[in-house]
């Protein structure tokens, strides 16, 4: 090698192994792989001069049109970010748009964030950092920088920094921005430059970027524009509140939970930006029956009380319009249990779900952090009136009443 200016005609050979894994893989790609010949002053025309193995498109880059913020540091994870069901007051907290494993219009709202009025709350701890507050309170895309960098739809809320944000410089921009980062071009794109287990925010926008195309595919795809805020999962503050329409094998815990008390941050917020559609399913989920007085669930007759199962069977025929057959409810108990146990049980009545299962698959659903317990004396025979009985400890949310 010489230590002069190359010439024009200057080439470099190149052979990529990035992608495979494995030692042996790779040993044998550098026996037998393609040799590429490059360009050497090609090289300098990529974004940064950056060296790439593979032909970079030239042309405009994404940053004309858009701008990549980084998210915050917390400085104490534990202490600072909590799962939304988890805070009974969420006054001093604000929602978190987080990172996603899939493309996905609202995902990555599960948790929120220790704040107070402007972010003192989090500055208290002096290793933390807020960074990204550019994009507060704008709309733009939350791409999650590791993987093949899915993204989700940003709503101007605080950020954590597994994701960037990117904002369009022009609010018309935004479905365009969307069609091209949720696009597999958008990955090879991006990893053509930046072969980093996280990719960098600042790679993120230095990119080519075909607008027109990009535009054209936006008015083809959403020709009322982007979807408004909506979601059908119970780990999103999003979430509408309302049994059946809840995702597939969560049907029974949203029922269930909303007879112990909880109710859904979307419920009782009506500043929160969301679709027509999500407010008519809470307004659906609204005129549902009550809440326990109480809060506690017995599992067999108590009282005044029905057994649980039995109330239960109320509120979904209330949710699904007509009292459930035997076929709907046995479908909606395997639905459960095969979403979060991966199993069929032997016992597929609601009762049994209920005295054995339900607790279980609620600490699963939401992430070994439950907020509805079930306090058992430990006795197998359900006989006994009071052998096994359910109490709600709404800590999140908005309890009802």
């Amino acid at each position: 090698m010489l230590n002069t200016t190359p010439s024009a005609s200057a080439a470099f050979a190149t052979l990529d192994a990035n992608d495979i894994r494995d030692a042996q893989g790779k040993a044998d790609e550098l026996r037998t792989g393609n040799v590429r010949i490059l360009q050497q002053i090609a090289q300098k025309k990529n974004p940064d001069s950056r060296i790439s193995v593979v032909p970079i498109a030239s042309g405009p880059l994404l940053s004309r049109y858009a701008d990549a913020y980084e998210g915050m540091t917390t400085g104490d994870l534990e202490r600072a970010i909590r799962r939304f069901w988890e805070l009974g007051n969420c006054d001093r907290w604000a929602r978190l748009n987080g990172s996603v494993q899939r493309n996905i219009y609202f995902g990555g709202r599960e948790q929120v964030v220790l704040w107070g009025q402007d972010g003192e709350a989090l500055l208290t701890n002096p290793s933390a950092l807020i960074k990204g507050r550019e994009a507060f309170n704008k709309r733009g895309v939350r791409i999650s920088q590791t993987g093949t960098l899915p993204v989700t739809l940003y709503d101007g809320e605080c950020v954590d920094k597994n994701a960037a944000t990117v904002i369009p410089k022009d609010p018309a921009w935004l479905p365009a921005i969307w069609c091209f980062c949720s696009s597999n071009a958008f990955n090879v794109a991006v990893r053509n430059i930046d072969r980093a287990l996280k990719v960098t925010t600042a790679t993120l926008t230095k990119i080519t970027f075909e607008f027109d195309y990009w535009q054209a595919e936006a008015a083809k795809r959403y020709p009322t524009g982007l979807p408004e805020p909506y979601s059908d999962d119970p780990n999103q503050w999003l979430f509408h509140g309302h049994p059946a329409f809840a995702e597939e094998g969560t049907e029974l815990h949203v029922a269930l939970v909303r007879i112990a008390g909880y109710r859904w941050p979307a419920e009782a917020d009506t500043t929160m930006r969301l679709s027509g559609l999500a407010r008519e399913r809470i307004a659906l989920a609204d005129s549902l029956p009550g809440a326990d007085a109480d809060g506690l669930l017995p599992l067999h007759a108590n009282g005044n009380d029905l057994p649980l199962a039995d109330r239960l069977r109320v509120v979904l025929a209330a949710a699904y319009g007509a009292p459930l057959s035997p076929a709907q409810e046995l479908a909606l108990i395997r639905a459960a249990d095969a979403k979060l146990d991966k199993k069929e049980a032997r016992d597929a009545t609601l009762e049994g779900w209920l005295a054995d299962r339900a607790f279980r698959q609620h600490c699963i659903l939401f992430h070994q952090r439950p907020f509805l317990w079930q306090i058992w004396d430990g006795m197998k025979d359900r006989s006994g009136s009071v052998s096994r009985y359910s109490v709600s400890v709404p800590l999140g949310g908005s309890p009802a009443g």
